[in-house]
C-alpha cells in the first residue's frame, strides 16, 4: 500500500511561464484556424500533389488540434502534456519546410540576413528545440526552461510579423 502523502506533486513552471505558454498556444491555435480554409480550395495546386502536399496538409490539419490540446492541458495544469503538444507544433512547422528544401535544396548563402536567419532557425534550430522541450517535459524537470523554449518559435514568428508591419509602415510596400 502506498502513502499518497509521500508522493510529491509534479513540478510546475513559474506562473509567468505558464501564462506565456497559454498565450503562445492561443496564438498557434488562431494561426492554425487561419490556415484551415486552404483545405476547401484546389488541393492539387496548393499545397500540391504527392507526399509533399500530404505533409503540408497534415500540418494544416494537426496544428489547430495540437494547439487546442496545449491550451486544454495548460488550463488543466498538466504542463508536461501541453509542452509535448507544443513540441509537436514546432516539429510540424519544421516538417512543412522539408518538401520545399527537397525540391529546391538548402542554400542559406542567398537572400538577406533576416531571411537567412529565420530559415536557419526553422530548419536547424527548431527541431532541436522541439526535441529539447519534449525531453524536458517527459522527464518533468526544468519545466520553466522547457516552457520558455516551447514559446520561442511563436515569439519569433510574432516578432517577425511585427517587424514586417513596421517596415511596411516606414518604407511602404
Amino acid at each position: 500500500m502506498t502513502d499518497t502523502a509521500s508522493v510529491a506533486p509534479a513540478a510546475q513552471p513559474a506562473k509567468w511561464a505558464r501564462l506565456l505558454l497559454l498565450i503562445a498556444a492561443m496564438i498557434e491555435f488562431l494561426g492554425g484556424l487561419g490556415s484551415l480554409p486552404i483545405l476547401f480550395g484546389d488541393l492539387n495546386e496548393v499545397p500540391g500533389p504527392g507526399l509533399d502536399g500530404q505533409i503540408i496538409l497534415a500540418g494544416i490539419v494537426l496544428k489547430p488540434l495540437l494547439a487546442l490540446a496545449a491550451l486544454f492541458f495548460t488550463v488543466r495544469g498538466k504542463i508536461p502534456y501541453a509542452l509535448v503538444a507544443m513540441a509537436f507544433i514546432i516539429l510540424m512547422a519544421w516538417l512543412s519546410y522539408v518538401p520545399s528544401v527537397r525540391l529546391h535544396g538548402l542554400d542559406l548563402s542567398q537572400g538577406d540576413a533576416f531571411t537567412t536567419t529565420m530559415l536557419g532557425w526553422e530548419l536547424i534550430v527548431a527541431p532541436v528545440l522541439a526535441l529539447a522541450v519534449a525531453g524536458l517535459a517527459l522527464r518533468e524537470t526544468q519545466l520553466t526552461l522547457a516552457t520558455v523554449l516551447a514559446v520561442l518559435p511563436t515569439l519569433a514568428h510574432v516578432l517577425s510579423v511585427i517587424a514586417f508591419g513596421v517596415s511596411v509602415a516606414i518604407y511602404g510596400f
